[in-house]
C-alpha cells in the first residue's frame, strides 16, 4: 500500500508539475526500484533515486543520478538498519528512437554505506563501482516515459573487489542491479 501510493503521489506531481514540451532534451529521473524491491527480509525501508537526464541526440543521452536506500528491521531483536546515499554519472546508446527504446550503457558511481545493529555501526564503507547497463524506455506520452533497467556491476570498497550479476548490486540495503523508474521530459 506505502509503495503504491507512492508512486502515484510521484507520478501525479510530475504529470501535473512540469509543462512538458514535446519530447524535450532534459529529463526529470525517478529511480522507483523500492516499488520492485523484495524487502521482506526488512520491515521498512525505501530504495530509489533522483536524477537528471540529457538527451544529446536521437542515440544518445548522459545521466546524473542521487541514489539512496534505508532498510530497518526490528524483529528479530536486535534492530537492524542498512543505509546507503550515493552519486553517479552514467550513458545511453539508444538503439531506436521509437515508442519502445532498448538501450546500452555505462555507469559509474560513489556510495556511502553503513550498518546500525543495537544503536553501534558495525561498518561504514565507501564504495566506488563501474559497470554496464542494458534497459528499455517506454515512453507513455511525449513527456513521460517508463525505464526498466539492468545493472552488472564492478564493486571496489575498501580494498576489496567483486562483481554482482544477481538482483543485489551493493549489498542488502545498498541497491538493486534491477531498476525501474519514470522519466518526466521537459
Amino acid at each position: 500500500m506505502k509503495r503504491t501510493t507512492l508512486f502515484m503521489c510521484i507520478l501525479l506531481l510530475s504529470v501535473s508539475g512540469v509543462s512538458a514540451q514535446s519530447g524535450g532534451k532534459f529529463g526529470l529521473l525517478f529511480d522507483l526500484t523500492s516499488l520492485l524491491a523484495d524487502i521482506a527480509a526488512f520491515n521498512d525501508g525505501y530504495q530509489g533515486g533522483v536524477g537528471l537526464k540529457w538527451n544529446a541526440s536521437e542515440n544518445i543521452s548522459a545521466r546524473a543520478l542521487i541514489n539512496f536506500s534505508v532498510l530497518k528491521t526490528t524483529t528479530p531483536a536486535p534492530v537492524t538498519s542498512d543505509s546507503t546515499f550515493g552519486f553517479s554519472l552514467g550513458g545511453e546508446y539508444h538503439f531506436s528512437g521509437s515508442k519502445v527504446s532498448p538501450y546500452l550503457g555505462a555507469s559509474f558511481g560513489l556510495a556511502m554505506a553503513s550498518q546500525t545493529v543495537a544503536d553501534v555501526t558495525v561498518n561504514d564503507p565507501t564504495i566506488f563501482y563501474v559497470g554496464a547497463l542494458g534497459g528499455a524506455e517506454v515512453k507513455i506520452q511525449e513527456s513521460i516515459s517508463l525505464f526498466f533497467e539492468y545493472n552488472l556491476m564492478a564493486i571496489f570498497d575498501d580494498g576489496t573487489s567483486m562483481v554482482r550479476m544477481g538482483t543485489d548490486a551493493l549489498g542488502p540495503g545498498a541497491g538493486k542491479n534491477v531498476i525501474f523508474g519514470v522519466i518526466v521530459y521537459f
